[in-house]
């Protein structure tokens, strides 16, 4: 009950997330995975996107997080071209990454400077800076590479 009431309050938002993202496929160094949490991921090269999260009827905020083409070039061998995204439910996202690197796709872990929670789709989450306002009709089928509950990236 009391667990339930805190969680209705929110009383969680913003906290920094204890868990992190784990990193597969074709790795540098013949690593086999890579763990990262929020702290290694904001030693990295992170960034602030303004984006229309269409998910949030379009309202414009300030994502911070880490360009998947930065998590390429520091963990992934060359020969990957393809960066695949897990979510916690085992939903999969296959993003070619010519697509990430073109469209500044953003693995986010903060939303208007605050870590991203569960009802934020966090910890983390990835998003899609440029591009703009998604109409709702258009959003099944530009809202598949919005992945929420990243649990897991794999180069291919």
């Amino acid at each position: 009950v009391i667990v339930s009431l805190l969680l209705s309050l929110n009383i969680f938002a913003g906290l920094k997330p204890k868990k992190g993202i784990t990193l597969r496929g074709q790795l540098k160094d013949n690593q086999t995975k890579v763990y990262l949490n929020v702290d290694k991921l904001e030693s990295l090269n992170s960034k602030i996107q303004k984006v229309h999260d269409p998910y949030l009827e379009n309202k414009l905020v300030n994502f911070k997080g880490i360009l998947l083409e930065e998590l390429y070039k520091k963990y992934a061998k060359k020969s990957s071209t393809v960066i695949s995204v897990k979510a916690e439910n085992d939903y999969i996202s296959e993003i070619p990454l010519k697509m990430a690197q073109k469209e500044k796709t953003l693995l986010a872990f903060k939303m208007n400077n605050q870590y991203l929670d569960l009802d934020e789709m966090g910890p983390y989450r990835i998003v899609k800076p440029n591009k703009g306002i998604i109409p709702t009709d258009e959003l099944p089928k530009e809202g598949l590479q919005w992945v929420w509950f990243v649990k897991e990236i794999t180069f291919k």
